[in-house]
């Protein structure tokens, strides 16, 4: 998200020249100074702006509700309300504040159309006004206030496309095509590279990669965000390829150095083809960059030497990380698995702290894979037991260790209380697990019915 002043219409960048208040209120002031916390709030993001004005210093760092309320009554009394850089403040803590006080904030833009046109909302007061419909979950709202700028020619900058941009990210294809057009129409798109990133990430994360690529391409200037978010957008997508070539364009051709997320995207795209050069490559890059390793990265590492079947390296990074979450154990768990490795796969998931239900999946499916489902099925059962409910993947594993087993009323027990009581959704993966599971226990009539009465039957099929 931008932050700053740079492009914020009519406010004052230092020592703020607004009406001193009242003396019948200097009292009041002086009272709210002292009660006032110290220090910046979180909301209050902005480090540029000085305020020297006794009551807006006090605005700046106010810390509650409450206090913004009284703050808010002594404005209006002294007239500094009626102002566009006091009133925009004011939005902002009810936008930025956690929650955000939107029936507050609505109040204060609604106030500020009304006043006087030096008085009048500008483009950073809309575009914060988006921000917190934003921040409330409320996209279609954030929308709606974007097309009433521009039907109504209203104060709109490159912050207000930035938020639309997100608004229809979380709507729909429709939204998003029509703020890219009136971005274009407007010039927002070549003016900006933070627009533009926000277009490439919508249709990168909209599995519109072929989109995402042509704004990328158009864009007359890009940074790291803008290679990360196309890189990122091929990693997930599941187009590796594609995802290291841009990588090693941005790297070698452009040489911008790439930061934390390029480095964990890299990584997940390296994982996915499974080249274990490449993987030394990524971690020879993160040694050279100096950057700060999250452990993000970290898993991303322990994960990617895994699947690419080197064990030693992935331990090693595995035994360097210094808060390990769960996230990393699973992975070196799942390292050990992919490897056949099951003793220590054992060893390690015992040793950790907490498991989940991808730590306990991950040790079912390798038992189920090592032909041992005897194993598999008395793991989900003591997972059950630790109050752990299963997801798709688990089932997957477990179905197929009763086909093996030809544990037909266990197999029957999971579909009847997972499937059939709407627990779990079938997949084209659990669908062909089960049909599998029934068809080799035996009941081929059910397998049968199940391919008939499954949504995802033309995929499915019956061994």
């Amino acid at each position: 998200m931008p932050g700053g002043l740079d492009t914020w219409d009519d406010l004052p960048r230092k020592d703020c020249k607004l009406p001193s208040p009242r003396p019948t209120h200097a009292a009041a002031a002086a009272e709210a100074a002292a009660a006032a916390p110290t220090g910046r709030p979180a909301w209050n993001t902005n480090r540029n702006l000085v305020v020297t004005h006794p009551l807006l210093s006090l605005l700046e760092s106010c810390a509650s509700f409450r206090r913004l309320l009284q703050l808010h009554a002594l404005l209006t009394v002294s007239g500094l309300a009626a102002h566009r850089f006091p009133a925009s403040r004011i939005l902002a803590f009810c936008a930025l504040s956690d929650p955000p006080r939107l029936a507050h904030a609505s109040a204060v833009l609604a106030q500020a159309e009304a006043a006087a046109p030096p008085g009048r909302p500008n483009a950073y007061m809309f575009a914060t006004m988006m921000r917190a419909f934003l921040r409330a979950s409320l996209p279609c709202s954030a929308l709606a206030l974007f097309r009433r700028i521009l039907r109504e020619r209203l104060p709109a900058d490159v912050r207000t496309f930035v938020f639309a941009v997100k608004a229809a990210a979380s709507s729909s294809a429709s939204s998003g095509e029509a703020v890219h057009c009136v971005a274009l129409k407007r010039g927002f798109l070549a003016q900006s590279v933070l627009v533009g990133n926000a277009l490439v990430h919508l249709y990168a994360s909209g599995a519109s990669l072929p989109d995402a690529r042509k704004v990328f391409d158009e864009m007359l200037e890009r940074d790291v965000v803008s290679w990360t978010t196309l890189l990122d957008g091929y990693a997930r997508g599941g187009s590796p390829d594609e995802a290291w070539r841009v990588f090693c364009s941005m790297v070698v051709m452009e040489g911008l150095r790439p930061n934390g997320v390029t480095l964990v995207a890299a990584a997940s795209a390296v994982r996915q083809m499974g080249l274990l050069g490449l993987a030394k490559t990524v971690r020879q890059c993160i040694a050279e960059s100096g950057i700060s390793v999250s452990v993000n990265l970290e898993n991303a590492l322990v994960d990617m030497f895994g699947k690419c079947g080197c064990v030693a390296s992935a331990r090693e990074v595995f035994d360097g990380i210094v808060a390990k979450d769960a996230y990393s154990w699973t992975s070196m768990v799942n390292a050990y698995a992919k490897c056949g490795d099951l003793e220590n796969a054992a060893r390690l998931f015992q040793d950790m702290p907490r498991r989940n239900v991808i730590s306990w999946s991950c040790m079912i499916a390798a038992h189920a894979q090592a032909n041992q489902p005897d194993e598999a099925v008395r793991m989900f059962k003591e997972m059950l037991a630790a109050g752990i409910e299963p997801i798709d993947a688990t089932l997957v594993s477990v179905s197929s260790a009763c086909a093996q087993l030809g544990s037909l009323d266990f197999g029957r027990w999971i579909y009847n209380t997972y499937i059939v009581g709407n627990k779990i959704d079938l997949t084209v993966n659990l669908g062909n697990a089960l049909i599998d599971m029934f068809a080799k226990c035996g009941d081929v009539g059910g397998a049968s019915r199940l391919s008939h009465a499954s949504n995802v039957s033309n995929s499915l099929y019956i061994c």
